[in-house]
């Protein structure tokens, strides 16, 4: 019994696709680490105001 074995091809547009897939994750990853750690992200800004909020609430109600 011979087990079928698939080569893969050599195409250049092939490898294109591939290296552009890896481009656009690589984009991506950088992009959505850059942005989060930016200090003029407002919405880091204001989930870090929110907590301070929540926190002084919960605090005050302990006390």
């Amino acid at each position: 019994m011979d087990i079928p074995v698939y080569d893969y091809p050599n195409s250049p547009i092939l490898l294109i696709g591939f290296l552009g897939i890896f481009v656009a994750l690589a984009t991506l990853f950088i992009t959505y680490k850059k942005y989060f750690n930016s200090p003029l992200n407002r919405d880091k800004k204001f989930a870090k105001n929110s907590l301070e909020i929540e926190f002084k609430k919960v605090s005050s109600r302990l006390s």
